[in-house]
């Protein structure tokens, strides 16, 4: 079996995704209850470590459940501070833009644009060439040669939260702040115009919004640029890599 992604949660209930190659797991993101990642663990892999971009609850807030796993956590220091000191003993801070060997992952974390300390992250592996992670940002400033893999938060878009706040489904205020610290789908098309397509063999939609987010024609409107098949992140689904 290739590399493949398992999706535990993706969005604002909680986000968490297993990495597996054919000997271990990288786990991303901590904002799923632990019994729900253990449902989908396999324990014949060995666990690499944990990257978590941000301090907010649907990324980090299982994290002490996590830790328990015994596996190091990576992460910036806005999360550690947060966390009980047991937890902070798990926890390495990464250096923005310093490559970090976790297992058998290299692993290079970016800034991102949110509304508090956010790292994406550039993730190497032999099974899997390169995978680029974003998520929680309202664009992406950095430039990516020969990626294989991207996942990318395509929160929203913007006529369909402005009709939900006309329709009083979603609180002005809510909208607000989803503009101040969130990915929108023309930026997140924008990106990707400019992304070395040369290697890609396939995108990943995270973080969509349930209410401002409509699944089969985000990943429509982003297949015609990217030319190679996207996905659209859901609870309970395992992804196969392309090779």
């Amino acid at each position: 079996m290739g590399t493949q992604i398992k999706i535990i949660g993706s969005g604002s209930k909680g986000n968490c995704y297993l990495l597996e190659t054919s000997t271990e797991t990288l786990m991303l993101e901590a904002g799923m209850p632990l019994k729900d990642v253990r449902a989908q663990m396999d324990f014949g892999k060995s666990l690499a470590g944990v990257l978590v971009s941000h301090q907010h609850g649907d990324h980090a807030g299982h994290l002490a459940e996590v830790s328990t796993l015994g596996a190091a956590i990576y992460t910036n220091s806005a999360v550690r501070s947060i966390m009980p000191d047991d937890v902070q003993r798990c926890i390495h801070v990464m250096d923005v833009e310093a490559t970090c060997a976790v297992g058998g992952f290299k692993v290079v974390p970016f800034e991102l644009k949110h509304d508090v300390e956010c790292y994406g992250f550039l993730i190497w592996h032999e099974e899997l060439g390169k995978l680029l992670f974003v998520t929680d940002t309202t664009s992406c400033d950095y430039n990516f040669n020969g990626l294989s893999h991207i996942m990318i938060e395509a929160n929203y878009d913007d006529a369909i939260l402005m009709k939900n706040v006309e329709d009083d489904i979603v609180p002005v205020s809510v909208a607000e702040r989803v503009r101040r610290s969130h990915m929108e789908l023309t930026d997140t098309k924008l990106f990707l115009e400019g992304v070395d397509g040369s290697n890609l063999k396939d995108v990943i939609l995270i973080h969509l919004s349930g209410k401002n987010s409509r699944r089969e024609a985000f990943c429509e409107a982003v297949r015609r640029i990217v030319g190679v098949p996207v996905y659209a992140a859901e609870a309970g689904k395992t992804l196969l890599f392309l090779k």
